[in-house]
C-alpha cells in the first residue's frame, strides 16, 4: 500500500506576453493538440490560444482538483524568485535563464493558499541552475513548515541528475546551520549507476523518456526502468508516467531543450492507465524491500506539451473542464493506496 502520492508540477501556463507563456501557447496552438490544453485556457475570436494571468483563487481551483483526486503533494521545480534588472523584450530571441523566475508563480500561490495543509509540496532542484545561498536559505526555511513534504520524517528534496553533489552539500550545510533536519535526497535519473548513488537516500525519476509507438510498450518499459533503479542497492521512490509525447515541441521548438523526431505513442485510454497502475502496484508489492515505504511519484500534473498530464483540460464544448484524465488518476490513486 502506498500512502503518499506526489505529482510533478512544472507550470509554464502563463500569458503569451511572458517568456514561457510565449512558447507554451505557441506549442499548443494547433487544433490537433486541443485535447491536451488546460481547462483555464482561453481562445479569442480568431481561435488564438491564450493563458490568462491567474490569481490565487484561480490556482486554488486547481489545487482542489488535485486534493479531490487523492494527490498528497506537488513537487515543484525550485527557482530563484527575483528577476534580473534587464530583460529582453523579445522572447523569441532571448535565453531562458533570466526568465526562470516566471516559473515560481504556482509555488508561491501554493504556499500562500489556505489549502496548503491539505496539499503539501516539495522542491525539485535543477542541478545546473546557479542557486544563490539566499535561495537555498529560503528552501531550508520552507522545509520547516508543516506543509512541506517529509519522507521518514525528513524534508524531501528531489535532484535532477548532473553534478548534483556540490549543490546537495551546500543545501545540507545551510540546513545544518539553521537547525533544519538533513533533507531526504532523491536523485531523479533513468541512467542509474553505482557511482551516482553516493550521498543519495533514494532514486526516482522526473519523466520517463522513452519513444514507444504503443502505450503498452511504454508501460512495460516504465516498469523495467523502476526495476533498473532498484537494482543498485539504494531504495527507490516508485515512478509512474502518464506518457511521453513531446510532439508539440517538435513542431515548435523551444530554446531550453530538444527531442528526437519520430513517432510517439498515442494518449493512453483510461483502461490502459488503470492497467499500468495495477502493474506498478504488483511490482511494488513484489519489491517492497527495495522501495521507500509509502511513497510514489507521478509525472505529471501539467506537462501538457510533453504528453503527460492529470490536470483537467478544455472540453469540446468549452463549457466545463474535461475531467476524464483526472477521474482516471483518482482511480489509480485508489489502486495504489
Amino acid at each position: 500500500m502506498t500512502k503518499r502520492i506526489g505529482v510533478i508540477n512544472w507550470d509554464c501556463s502563463l500569458p503569451k506576453s511572458t517568456y514561457f507563456g510565449h512558447y507554451a501557447t505557441r506549442s499548443l496552438q494547433p487544433e490537433k493538440y486541443r485535447d491536451r490544453t488546460p481547462y483555464y485556457a482561453r481562445f479569442d475570436e480568431q481561435g488564438q490560444l491564450e493563458y490568462p494571468q491567474r490569481s490565487l483563487e484561480d490556482y486554488e481551483v486547481e489545487m482542489n482538483f488535485a486534493i479531490n483526486a487523492g494527490i498528497d503533494y506537488f513537487a515543484y521545480c525550485w527557482y530563484d524568485q527575483t528577476p534580473p534588472t534587464v530583460l529582453s523584450q523579445n522572447p523569441a530571441t532571448a535565453a531562458p535563464e533570466p526568465y526562470l523566475h516566471e516559473l515560481t508563480q504556482a509555488r508561491n500561490f501554493h504556499r500562500k493558499s489556505k489549502l496548503k495543509n491539505q496539499l503539501a509540496y516539495a522542491a525539485i532542484l535543477i542541478t545546473c541552475h546557479p542557486y544563490s545561498d539566499g535561495c537555498l536559505q529560503d528552501l531550508a526555511t520552507e522545509m520547516t513548515k508543516p506543509y512541506y513534504e517529509k519522507i521518514q520524517e525528513k524534508p524531501v528534496v528531489y535532484l535532477f541528475p548532473g553534478d548534483w553533489k556540490p549543490l546537495l552539500d551546500r543545501l545540507n550545510r545551510i540546513c545544518s546551520d539553521n537547525d533544519v533536519p538533513k533533507p531526504f535526497a532523491v536523485l531523479m535519473t533513468n541512467g542509474v549507476t553505482s557511482e551516482n548513488a553516493r550521498g543519495i537516500d533514494a532514486f526516482s525519476s522526473y519523466a520517463f523518456v522513452y519513444q514507444a509507438t504503443t502505450w503498452e510498450a511504454f508501460a512495460q518499459e516504465l516498469i523495467a526502468a523502476n526495476a533498473k533503479r532498484a537494482s543498485f542497492g539504494i531504495p527507490v521512490v516508485p515512478h509512474f508516467s502518464l506518457g511521453w509525447d513531446p510532439s508539440p515541441r517538435n513542431d515548435h521548438n523551444v530554446p531550453w531543450t530538444s527531442y528526437p523526431p519520430g513517432t510517439y505513442h498515442p494518449p493512453a485510454k483510461p483502461s490502459q492507465l488503470l492497467d499500468a497502475a495495477h502493474q506498478l502496484k504488483a511490482w511494488i508489492n513484489q519489491n517492497q524491500h527495495k522501495c521507500v515505504p509509502n511513497s510514489l511519484l507521478a509525472f505529471a500534473w501539467n506537462e501538457f506539451e510533453e504528453g503527460a498530464w492529470i490536470c483537467p483540460t478544455v472540453s469540446n464544448s468549452q463549457t466545463a473542464p474535461d475531467m476524464t484524465r483526472i477521474s482516471t488518476f483518482a482511480q489509480m490513486v485508489d489502486c495504489w493506496k
